[in-house]
């Protein structure tokens, strides 16, 4: 891929503009790790900015980053590493690149004049960004330990993005992804815990976000925000019936599967995978 430029700063759209993608659309490729069967992208991050698009109703189109075929470990981690640091990014009109999911959060909101979309409301401002700060960093963890760190699990996620029969079959570059995400995710507290513990953790979470959502029709409020993306782009993957036990404990918690869905009808694109629901 071409070497990452940074997008040049654009002038917000004028009130009576808002609707700069109907008018005069950008041509915007998303890179991104691979979808799987049941999620946008096997990269949590990635999943985001899908659904940010969707929302604000932007066509994109996707492209896909390939693993290498090669078995040796240092040209893995030369191509691999950098890219695990720099995923999602979005290429704009063939020339300007935006890396990294925050940069391109902030990029969209001001090319679409749609500030109202960040967690910005002063009565909601510290559970947002309690929850916010949570789903970037607990849920994400709790995703990454059931996907790559449980082994029950690890075979059937990579079967759902790949066409391996067996664990025998998985490539180098996909085992060395889960020992960078094992060896970052014991640095945490996630990391450390023990089977029931995770299981209780996830447990908890859930019973959370249910509590919030029987008064409210999203985790923000009224109407849907940054917040509920940032913790829709784990639910969903954990709703991934390659996560077994997970996905049916999630199910469990009626308001967080209405809310689920809702999100996921206002945000689906050509792109994305519907969530999974059994």
């Amino acid at each position: 891929m071409a070497a990452v430029k940074k997008a040049e700063k654009s002038e917000p759209a004028q009130a009576e503009d808002r609707d700069i993608f109907a008018k005069a659309a950008p041509d915007i490729v998303l890179y991104q790790w691979p979808a799987s069967q049941n999620c946008d992208s096997i990269y949590v991050r990635c999943t985001k900015i899908h659904r940010f698009l969707g929302y604000l109703h932007a066509p994109y189109n996707v492209a896909d980053i390939s693993f290498p075929k090669t078995s040796n470990q240092a040209e893995i981690s030369d191509k691999v590493a950098p890219l695990m640091r720099k995923l999602p990014i979005i290429r704009i009109n063939d020339t300007n690149y935006v890396e990294g999911t925050d940069k391109i959060v902030s990029w969209l909101v001001e090319r679409h004049n749609c500030q109202d979309f960040l967690n910005t409301d002063e009565s909601q401002k510290t559970q947002l960004w309690f929850l916010d700060h949570w789903a970037e960093r607990w849920l994400v963890w709790l995703v990454i330990y059931g996907r790559w760190f449980k082994e029950e699990n690890y075979v059937n996620f990579v079967k759902s993005f790949t066409a391996i029969k067996s664990s025998h079959e998985i490539p180098r570059a996909i085992e060395y992804i889960k020992m960078r995400a094992c060896t970052i995710l014991k640095t945490t507290e996630v990391g450390g815990m023990k089977h029931s513990e995770y299981v209780q953790q996830l447990s908890q979470g859930a019973e959370m976000l249910n509590r919030i959502l029987e008064k409210s029709e999203f985790i923000s409020g009224p109407v849907l925000r940054e917040c509920d993306l940032t913790i829709f782009m784990s639910i969903q993957a954990l709703l991934d019936p390659a996560l077994e036990d997970e996905s049916k404990l999630l199910q469990n918690f009626g308001n967080l599967v209405r809310w689920a869905k809702k999100v996921d009808e206002m945000t689906k694109t050509p792109h994305s995978k519907p969530i999974s629901l059994g």
